[in-house]
């Protein structure tokens, strides 16, 4: 039961990426990243840290007449908790990940991306080994973002953004008896950050507020015209 209570700020730990939003026309667009997120959760009564979790996420998606984003996801998580003499490794993850959005741009004061996302999340640690048990995560969910762009020239773009997001996760422990203990969890997360494009080149640091925690977020990333895949051989 130990293990059941301490996933449901797994799942959430990784890319919501939203390439779109570095797209000013309606043409197409393929977009590749990379992310690195920490997270860190306090003992509200001691206010200190009793477990850490690292991951580092890649990601590629397709972007069709700006608009339209669909991609996925893989990423790995390492989980510590903290015993005596300091952080231990409790357990890692791998996880897939599936998105969409639909951007609502130009209409409004501020740009809009509606998006949805599917997961599914396995788990390794010694103490699984030795019990010869199994532990998987899946989650899906939904969320709304509103970004604006402030600053731009021929070369550059700042992007301010904030998002809301909302989470169903269905936790799963299977036992070497062929058990099974199954536990259903909800997640709120609110983003904000900033994304900066250098020509076709994205950097975006963000802070998530997850049920109360905060993850801090570090994303780079290019967005590449479709033409320069599909025509390259006829340059």
């Amino acid at each position: 039961m130990r293990l059941i209570h301490f996933i449901p700020v797994m799942v959430i730990t990784s890319i919501v990426y939203s390439q779109a939003m570095y797209v000013s026309d309606y043409n197409d667009y393929v977009g590749i990243l990379a992310s690195y997120d920490s997270l860190d959760s306090y003992d509200a009564e001691n206010s200190v840290v009793v477990h850490t979790t690292t991951s580092i996420s890649v990601a590629g998606s397709y972007i069709f007449n700006g608009t339209l984003e669909l991609g996925i996801e893989y990423g790995k998580s390492d989980f510590k908790i903290k015993n005596d003499i300091g952080f231990e490794n409790y357990m890692d993850g791998s996880e897939y990940s599936f998105e969409g959005g639909y951007h609502i741009k130009e209409l409004l004061p501020v740009n809009i991306a509606l998006r949805g996302f599917y997961k599914s999340m396995s788990f390794n640690s010694e103490l699984l080994d030795e019990s010869d048990s199994k532990l998987s995560e899946i989650g899906n969910g939904f969320g709304v973002e509103f970004y604006k762009s402030v600053l731009k020239d021929d070369t550059m773009e700042l992007i301010p953004f904030v998002g809301i997001r909302k989470m169903t996760i269905n936790s799963k422990f299977d036992d070497s008896n062929g058990d099974s203990i199954e536990v259903e969890g909800n997640s709120d997360t609110f983003t904000f950050g900033l994304g900066v494009k250098f020509n076709n080149f994205v950097l975006e640091a963000s802070v998530k507020q997850i049920d109360g925690e905060s993850e801090f977020s570090s994303t780079v990333g290019f967005i590449i015209p479709q033409k320069n895949i599909l025509f390259k051989s006829n340059s």
